[in-house]
């Protein structure tokens, strides 16, 4: 067994990242099988078309994926701060976890109301309220993962919006029906925009036909949260962040306690 009293905080940051690996593959598979990249196609000038109809559901234990890395992130942080109190000389405090709080007020008065003998060093209090801050707004963005924890506890963290972002020189190109049909291209191709769209839904607008999309689909669709604390937001660059995050507050408090 590793020695490192940090260990057990690392190692379950470690294990929220196989899950969000786990989900880049349900994702990447979703986006190949569901947006019809199967039916894409090289034109003259060497772009890649496909057609961009969203369908499908993503498979049902996706939420439950997304609920482990979350808690795993959550607790690592819990485990990382009672790891700080015992070398504090500190003792069991049924409430004591690392700080979460709307506002830093109030994470001040709960560290306040706990007995100064299940506290960390002053240092590592400082760090968290000073560096870290987890509230709303804080620099590290953890009070992101606190609100999907407690979400998590209650509901399905569902991701239920695709997003087709353009930039450069990508375009959704529609196609009337019929001999000899115009050409519409929605975007501008040499800037960029983002149509977000709930899952299972048909991107075709009518009376054009199927839309066909040139740029390279896994890099131009993403997955988004759906109702909740973080909706609209992007699943995989949200759980990678608060990863990165998560890790090196654990690494500062390690310096430090």
């Amino acid at each position: 067994m590793n020695s490192d009293p940090f260990f057990g905080p690392f190692l379950k940051v470690e294990r929220a990242d196989k899950h969000i690996r786990e989900l880049e593959e349900i994702f990447r598979s979703h986006i190949n099988s569901h947006v019809k990249s199967a039916l894409s196609k090289t034109d003259e000038d060497g772009r890649e078309k496909a057609f961009a109809a969203l369908s499908g559901l993503l498979p049902p234990a996706t939420p439950t994926i997304i609920g482990d890395a979350i808690h795993n992130l959550r607790v690592s942080l819990d485990h990382a701060y009672w790891v700080a109190v015992r070398r504090n000389a500190g003792q069991f405090y049924r409430f004591c976890g690392f700080p979460f709080g709307k506002k830093r007020a109030d994470i001040e008065n709960s560290i306040n109301g706990w007995p100064d003998a299940s506290k960390p060093k002053q240092c590592v209090i400082d760090f968290i309220l000073d560096d870290v801050q987890p509230f709303e707004g804080g620099g590290f963005s953890l009070y992101d993962l606190h609100r999907l924890d407690i979400t998590d506890k209650h509901d399905v963290l569902l991701p239920s919006h695709m997003s087709i972002s353009l930039k450069g020189s990508d375009a959704l190109i529609h196609r009337r029906r019929g001999r000899g049909g115009d050409i519409s291209v929605v975007g501008p191709p040499d800037g960029t925009a983002t149509l977000i769209l709930g899952q299972g839904q048909q991107l075709m607008i009518n009376p054009f036909g199927p839309i066909e999309f040139t740029g390279d689909l896994q890099s131009a669709v993403s997955i988004l949260f759906g109702e909740g604390p973080l909706k609209h937001r992007p699943v995989l660059q949200t759980l990678r962040n608060l990863s990165q995050s998560t890790a090196g507050v654990i690494e500062g408090i390690s310096r430090i306690a």
